[in-house]
């Protein structure tokens, strides 16, 4: 459930407002945890019983043909989102480790390591980054990365072009492998990379202090506590905060299959507590401007500072072996739906990559803002997968055991939290930045 999230939550923090951001966690975490429990609890009725593989299969036997298509295609349209997260972050990661051993090499002196992008470089090897940072790619269109400015380096190592591209030729053949066994080896770097993270921020953390003002709207350090943007907060949450697609997967393993209830709500107030400790800890130390705080955290340190290149180097080699597991996800349950194979043909395959990546690529060069494909993401695929598939199962699964009926507070609870889905997608596009 947890993972790159964890990079933007300060970010998403200071688009709520304080008491606004760290109350959406809260909210949006019981939500989450309480659709994710009426998809256990309907799978429960029903999955051993009518010989149920998993949450499609459910959606199949209760909603019929078109339940299934929506649960499938929704789930694909949420690794999509995953994806194009990861390729933005996995190309700022490569980008910015291999300038720093170029810099490294090419350079004599420690001050020369800080690069153009960190002029600004605070004490704490903090800086607030330019909106145009680096070459963008309308200046590419325009040639301007063909001026004598530009080093030859620059111009075939650019974070807005060619290492999205470069990352394309590098995976390709990795997730076109048959099998994703290889890469199931890894799964621990990514308990190891949370820990991490948390780790950086509280270590970060310690060593700025606490710069904070609630009444004077100038100053740089002021914490508003509800701000207008609380949206991007929600949206992002709702991706954060997704498990519903594979929960049914996870759970159906457990030994005590009558304690799943209650490891589910475990993992949910652990999720939870570690999105409110970072996003609350960072938000409350950073030492800037708050409205500097970046949709990934990592953007706002010198590249040359110590901590962050381990995180940049630790998180890219965790995202390439993280990232063929979702591209393997991804095409089994496209080719499944429309072959009845998950290994069709190596064209098949093949073909599918190619257009996994040509999407990633796009996003990496057109918009490569994490936050922004991830609250639109998560509230896309959340009104379907978060807050209506598990709504509308439970009130039909109650309806189905209860002779047709229900009362009035399953219709009026079940479909506030449809209303909710709805309106936070809506909201997104209310949100200034």
């Amino acid at each position: 459930m947890m993972g790159t999230s964890l990079l933007s939550m300060p970010w998403a923090v200071e688009q709520a407002g304080l008491v606004a951001g760290l109350s959406l966690i809260l909210v949006m975490a019981a939500i989450c945890f309480y659709t994710a429990f009426c998809i256990l609890q309907v799978y429960g009725i029903y999955g051993e019983k009518e010989n149920l593989a998993d949450f499609p299969d459910l959606c199949m036997f209760l909603l019929g043909r078109v339940g299934q298509w929506v649960s499938v295609l929704f789930s694909a349209l949420s690794l999509l989102g995953a994806s194009a997260v990861y390729w933005v972050l996995m190309s700022n990661f490569l980008y910015h480790t291999v300038k720093y051993v170029y810099d490294l090499i090419t350079t004599t002196t420690s001050v020369a390591l800080l690069s153009v992008d960190d002029d600004n470089t605070s004490a704490f090897n903090l800086f607030c980054p330019d909106p145009i940072d680096n070459l963008t790619f309308s200046s590419l269109l325009n040639g301007q990365i063909f001026q004598n400015g530009a080093s030859t380096f620059d111009k075939i190592w650019n974070l807005d072009l060619t290492v999205p591209i470069y990352m394309a030729l590098l995976l390709l053949p990795l997730i076109c492998l048959k099998s994703a066994t290889f890469f199931t080896k890894f799964n621990a770097l990514g308990t190891v990379s949370v820990f991490y993270i948390m780790a950086f921020v509280v270590t970060k953390a310690s060593q700025w202090g606490v710069h904070v003002e609630f009444s004077d709207t100038t100053s740089p350090f002021y914490v508003p506590l509800l701000r207008s943007n609380f949206p991007a907060l929600s949206g992002m949450l709702s991706l954060a905060l997704y498990l519903h697609n594979c929960v049914v997967s996870i759970m159906k393993n457990n030994r005590r299959q009558e304690c799943n209830g209650r490891d589910l709500s475990i993992a949910y107030t652990l999720v939870a507590l570690t999105y409110l400790g970072i996003g609350a800890t960072f938000y409350l130390t950073f030492p800037l401007e708050k409205d500097c705080i970046e949709d990934n955290l990592l953007n706002n340190f010198s590249r040359s500072d110590t901590l962050t290149v381990i995180a940049r180097v630790f998180l890219l080699f965790q995202m390439m072996t993280v990232f063929p597991l979702l591209a393997y996800i991804l095409r089994t349950q496209i080719l499944y739906a429309f072959f009845n194979s998950i290994y069709p043909s190596f064209n098949h395959v093949f073909s599918l990559n190619v257009i996994l990546l040509s999407v990633c690529v796009v996003f990496a060069i057109f918009l490569p803002q994490v936050g922004t494909i991830t609250r639109f993401s998560g509230a896309l695929c959340g009104l379907v997968y978060v807050f209506t598939l598990p709504s509308i199962l439970y009130v039909v699964s109650y309806r189905k055991q209860n002779n047709g009926r229900a009362p009035a507070w399953v219709y009026i609870v079940h479909g506030f939290i449809m209303l909710c889905g709805l309106l936070n997608l809506i909201a997104q596009f209310v949100v200034t930045n």
